[in-house]
């Protein structure tokens, strides 16, 4: 009585995730009950038994993942962060910030969530150490007149304070970096534009923010 009022509650008001959770404890005796009883109708050839409770089975799960209604599915950016921060709890940096990158690449909205994710990221690096997290965010619009040589918009007046927020990350999560190495991890982590190598004109290349403070919480690390 107890399964099927419950039951009955989530699928008239279309209540899905955690809340369904209760039932799977008993579902799972139900299941092994069905399991041991499969295996005993096989031992004794008794196929014809089985006929019944197979053609249920593949007839439900036919029917629930029909998706004959329509219903949308889960957000997989959402499902990707949720990955990352697995990866990162368990030590696979590398992972995580793929996770975090793929994310944003599916759902663009997650970039919230990487910035927390990352914040939440330097605040276990410094522990108990002092330090401070400093984020700052905005929205800007792009278009092919963006990246055009004479546009007054490139150059330090642009990149200065972006590079100075990056630098502000790395800090809060490794305080003890000192600024040439912070200068050199940027570098290093930068992805390299043409023409080939470092150059006046695109410097050591697209700075990457993830791989950044990647970088500064390894250093930290090996401290």
């Amino acid at each position: 009585m107890y399964i099927a009022a419950y039951a009955l509650s989530f699928i008239v008001f279309f209540v899905c995730a955690r809340y369904r959770v209760p039932l799977i404890p008993f579902y799972i005796i139900f299941a092994s009950s069905a399991i041991v009883y499969g295996v005993e109708r096989l031992k004794k050839k008794q196929y014809k038994q089985l006929y019944i409770p197979v053609t249920i089975f593949i007839g439900s799960y036919l029917f629930f993942n029909a998706n004959i209604f329509n219903i949308k599915q889960t957000n997989p950016g959402l499902n990707y962060c949720t990955l990352g921060v697995a990866y990162k709890n368990q030590g696979d940096i590398d992972k995580a910030v793929e996770c975090y990158n793929t994310a944003i690449k599916v759902d663009p909205a997650q970039v919230r969530q990487v910035v927390m994710n990352l914040i939440i990221n330097a605040s276990e690096a410094i522990g108990d150490a002092p330090g401070v997290i400093s984020v700052s965010t905005g929205v800007m619009e792009c278009d092919a007149s963006y990246l055009n040589d004479n546009n007054p918009r490139r150059g330090n007046s642009l990149s200065g304070p972006q590079v100075a927020g990056i630098c502000a990350l790395m800090l809060s999560a490794n305080p003890d970096l000192p600024p040439w190495r912070v200068k050199e991890l940027l570098e290093s982590t930068a992805r390299d534009l043409k023409p080939r190598g470092k150059d006046n004109e695109t410097g050591a290349g697209l700075v990457n923010a993830f791989k950044a403070v990647r970088a500064a919480i390894r250093e930290r690390r090996r401290q």
